[in-house]
């Protein structure tokens, strides 16, 4: 099971988060979108300073073109 929610922003159950398998909303039959942890989406602080840096370095070469 994983936790979803729905992203349809008429139904009653917007951005509710539920432990579920099912693939579709049971009020308004929307898509249920995966959840995901902020930890996830934002990174631990050394993966993200590690990105930056590499960003950065990209973006220095491009200038350099």
């Amino acid at each position: 099971m994983m936790t979803k929610a729905c992203t349809n922003s008429k139904c009653p159950a917007y951005a509710h988060f539920v432990y579920t398998v099912a693939m579709r909303c049971v009020l308004c039959r929307w898509d249920l979108k995966s959840a995901h942890r902020s930890s996830d989406a934002a990174g631990d602080g050394l993966n993200s300073r590690r990105t930056n840096a590499l960003l950065s370095k990209s973006r220095r070469r491009q200038a350099a073109d």
